[in-house]
């Protein structure tokens, strides 16, 4: 953590909205206040506890099993990202962003963007999920994400890259080997799968819900707060990822289930484990990699299918589960519920 955090103070402005943050680290956590004193989150980075190796779904991750145990938890709401982080009653929601790999947004592998009103032009549910709270939750992580200028900011998969030196990080995108043989790409595969646990879950929880509203015309009023876990798929046949021949696209596909399905674990887990005794704690999955990123939606329902399976029965019993479909593209939701169908986790 204190390796991640490498700026502990910065300026925001968003709309005419402006002020300072000022982060305290005292590992595993860095909590983040405003200047006035006002908390805006604490942010979170450690790796999660895997199915241990007698379990179903222990390392090295099985990616050809089909999930379809039947256990019908998962609901669908057809609504918009920003909306919704903004309703009262998801005070204490984990919402799954799609992010990069070092928790900002970044358009493109060679751009890197500084500061939280840059986010102002990209309609996409990342940057609209991260407009929707206190505006220094945003800018303090574009302030300290892992990028070209900061090589050791924060980063989901530092260890994963460290045990597995093919696999490249740049500007919070994966680049992944292009290997020559079956051979060579099934030992990459499996070195990965061993090793996918150590990826962590980025998450800020406890921020104020009082950033934007959807039409960017202004600032909510609401008093909650949420959590929002800052998630990544692989680009896939896109960006810096472009296979040349069958086996490096088939390697590149299975890496990005993979990651798909670490990444859903990791915030399912987490949001489990911090569950109030008695409570159950509500999040909302929305469809990580489905757009620019070419991941599948068949791939993205496999992974948050998997992920469920994963979790133990006393995980499960302590969450509401939701995927976060656009509702100005009804496909989105007539393709989750056909694919949580077919694997018997559609509530």
């Amino acid at each position: 953590m204190e390796t991640f955090i490498q700026q502990l103070t910065g300026n925001f402005s968003l709309n005419g909205r402006e002020g300072k943050y000022i982060c305290e680290v005292n590992a595993p956590r860095a909590v983040l206040n405003a200047h006035n004193g006002e908390h805006i989150g604490t942010f979170t980075c450690d790796p999660v506890a895997w199915p241990e190796p007698e379990k179903e779904y222990a390392l090295p991750l099985d990616l050809d099993r089909t999930p379809d145990v039947d256990m019908p938890v998962i609901g669908i709401c057809e609504s918009e990202i920003m909306a919704e982080v903004q309703k009262p009653e998801n005070d204490g929601a984990y919402f799954v962003l799609p992010s990069q790999l070092n928790g900002a947004e970044y358009p493109a592998p060679g751009i890197i963007v500084r500061k939280i009103e840059e986010y102002l032009f990209d309609n996409t549910g990342g940057p609209r999920g991260q407009l929707a709270v206190h505006p220094a939750a945003g800018q303090f992580i574009l302030d300290n994400a892992a990028c070209d200028d900061r090589l050791n900011g924060i980063n989901a998969v530092d260890t994963l890259l460290d045990r597995n030196p093919q696999f490249k990080l740049k500007n919070g995108y994966m680049e992944m080997p292009m290997p020559d043989s079956e051979t060579e790409s099934n030992q990459l595969l499996t070195n990965f799968l061993t090793s996918i646990h150590t990826l962590r879950p980025l998450i800020m929880s406890g921020i104020p819900a009082s950033g934007l509203i959807p039409s960017m015309g202004s600032f909510s009023d609401a008093t909650h707060k949420v959590n929002l876990v800052y998630a990544s798929a692989v680009p896939l046949e896109t960006y810096n990822n472009r296979p040349m021949s069958q086996v490096q696209k088939d390697l590149h596909n299975k890496i990005g289930l993979s990651i798909l399905v670490a990444q859903y674990y990791g915030a399912l887990k987490t949001a489990a484990s911090r569950a109030e005794p008695g409570t159950t704690a509500k999040v909302f999955l929305m469809p990580l990699g489905g757009g620019v990123f070419n991941n599948s939606f068949d791939s993205i329902g496999k992974s948050i299918s998997m992920a469920v399976e994963m979790l133990t029965d006393e995980d499960r019993a302590k969450l509401t589960v939701q995927v976060l479909v656009w509702n100005g593209k009804r496909k989105e939701k007539l393709d989750m519920c056909r694919l949580l169908t077919r694997y018997k986790k559609l509530e």
